[in-house]
């Protein structure tokens, strides 16, 4: 698997670190392959993190409207079948301000970021494969963002 270089396997997530007693962060994450979608998702929450993963576009914005707690920030992949990444995120953005989500953007094949990119939405890029260290960066990159939105007047 792709996502075994310079990381921790699913089995040795758990082992590598403690989990925190409390997780205060929420992430979406929506990936295509469920294989990656799963490695990914124990990387992040071997970070601290909660995570709600979804398969798809559709799958995501249905569990946000089902979600109980508030997501700070969206990791999903780029292409995938029916909504891409940049699709799902004009979906949100149509929702209002509250869905202006920091967003970081994971694929195997280089993809530039939209020109036309609304200034209130922080988004990152990290190529497939990547290591625990580079996506926990990255995910720590996007959040103060979203921190500095939310206590905007």
């Amino acid at each position: 698997m792709a996502y075994a270089r310079n990381a921790a396997t699913p089995g040795q997530v758990g082992r590598r670190s403690a989990r925190p007693a409390k997780r205060a962060t929420t992430l979406l994450l929506v990936e295509d392959e469920p294989s990656v979608r799963r490695t990914v998702r124990l990387m992040l929450e071997s970070g601290g993190f909660n995570v709600i993963a979804a398969a798809s576009g559709a799958d995501a914005l249905a569990a946000l409207a089902g979600s109980a707690s508030p997501v700070q920030a969206l990791v999903t992949d780029l292409n995938m079948p029916g909504m891409s990444g940049f699709d799902l995120v004009s979906h949100l953005l149509e929702r209002g301000p509250a869905m202006d989500l920091p967003v970081l953007f994971i694929s195997g094949q280089p993809a530039p970021l939209p020109a036309h990119w609304p200034a209130t939405v922080p988004r990152r890029f990290l190529a497939k494969p990547f290591t625990l260290a580079q996506l926990l960066a990255e995910v720590q990159a996007i959040l103060p963002l979203r921190l500095a939105q939310q206590s905007l007047p």
